[in-house]
């Protein structure tokens, strides 16, 4: 939908008594026009994905009613205003996706009413000013993937009882421990350094970790077995060594992710054991995972695993998606993997693995996404249910394979 002058100045000017407005995805021009401000009574107001851009309009500090402010997906550049802080009533300021710069402004302490603030893909600068101490009702704090340099202090976020959710620039320090409100750490798609500090050292209510895709390093710390509520783990991309005794248990896990760092060795059988969560699709017992539609995936791609796969991976019966792809496995493919009856992405390509591809994997009703390409597999390819639905780029590179969708039958 687009809105452009006159239709937009009309129909902001008929509306001055409006307390909430939603233009989001909505092209209105490259700037906002001034007359904005006349909208003296709006509480609510979202202007994602506009096309907005240019310097940030002084019209919307003149708001003095928001609680609200949306801008995020945009083109402002520049250092947010300092004139924001006159919006003293704001409990939610989302400016994600911009080209603002310069550092976190620090008269973001002044806003006091703040719960929420979303500074996300920037090019902000520096490191996050000690006045961000001052928002004690804060719960969800986001600079991820901005260009914040140094040690993020920790010790600013230590009173925010109702902090949940962090998402990060900087470098990490296992200060992060002592927020004992936190239920989510983000800090994905980042250049943090150095060692993986010891997260969850003392009990706590965390549900999701993800630190992947960054430059740390070490072994992944033991005090995550404190972490007995952890629903997520993403630990993809960044170089760590699993601890060398004994198992976590990780009872409530539903989404593990361990891609891309160089494991060597055998799939860990014990860590898959204790993956109580992913063994039954128990909707009466709705996590924070499910119900927001993330549900129960296991991804040790791009590794160097060897040996065979476990069967007792055939135990995860609420599995919706298994990547074992692009490592070193031998041995047959498990047969108890038809009782992954909720799966719907299967990826085993890229490894050694041989004989048959089970017939029970025709037992699986709702796959959708299956792959066994440049393996060693040998026989007939099933012929049945979700099985027939596959291409043959599915099952290339298996040179004793026969049967639909190949194109010839080259069994000896």
């Amino acid at each position: 939908m687009e809105l452009k002058n006159p239709h937009l100045r009309s129909l902001v000017q008929s509306l001055s008594s409006l307390k909430s407005l939603n233009l989001r995805f909505v092209s209105i021009s490259s700037t906002l026009p001034g007359f904005f401000r006349n909208l003296s009574s709006l509480s609510w107001l979202a202007l994602s994905y506009c096309g907005l851009g240019g310097s940030f309009p002084s019209s919307l500090t003149r708001l003095a009613k928001l609680t609200y402010l949306d801008l995020g997906e945009n083109n402002f550049s520049g250092h947010a205003p300092s004139s924001l802080q006159n919006l003293t009533h704001l409990t939610e300021l989302l400016l994600y996706g911009n080209q603002f710069s310069g550092p976190v402004p620090s008269w973001l302490g002044n806003l006091t009413q703040l719960t929420v603030i979303d500074f996300m893909e920037n090019k902000l600068q520096g490191s996050i000013p000690q006045s961000i101490q001052k928002l004690s009702n804060l719960r969800a704090f986001s600079v991820y993937n901005s260009n914040l340099v140094g040690t993020v202090d920790f010790d600013i976020f230590l009173k925010m009882k109702d902090l949940t959710y962090l998402n990060l620039s900087g470098e990490i320090s296992a200060l992060v421990c002592n927020l004992g409100s936190l239920s989510f750490l983000d800090i994905s798609y980042n250049n943090f350094v150095g060692m993986i500090p010891q997260l969850c050292i003392h009990a706590n209510k965390w549900m999701m970790i993800d630190v992947s895709e960054n430059q740390l390093q070490g072994i992944l710390p033991r005090s995550l077995a404190n972490c007995k509520t952890l629903e997520f783990l993403d630990v993809s991309n960044i170089n760590w060594k699993p601890a060398a005794n004994g198992s976590f248990d990780f009872s409530k896990l539903q989404m593990l992710h361990l891609s891309y760092n160089s494991f060597t060795g055998e799939l860990p059988s014990d860590y898959i054991a204790n993956l109580n969560a992913m063994k039954a699709f128990e909707t009466k017992d709705l996590t924070y995972m499910k119900a927001n539609g993330i549900f129960d995936v296991v991804d040790y791609k791009g590794n160097r695993l060897n040996g065979q796969i476990p069967k007792l991976v055939g135990a995860l019966k609420a599995l919706t998606s298994l990547n074992l792809s692009n490592n070193m496995l031998t041995g047959n493919i498990p047969s108890s993997l038809g009782n992954l009856q909720w799966l719907e992405s299967l990826d085993l390509s890229h490894n050694k693995l041989s004989r048959e591809i089970p017939l029970e994997l025709t037992q699986i009703g709702f796959l959708q996404n299956f792959s066994v390409f440049y393996n060693n597999l040998t026989g007939r390819i099933p012929d049945g249910n979700q099985l027939r639905t596959f291409v043959n780029g599915s099952f290339e590179g298996n040179y004793g394979l026969c049967g639909y969708p190949l194109l010839e039958d080259i069994t000896p």
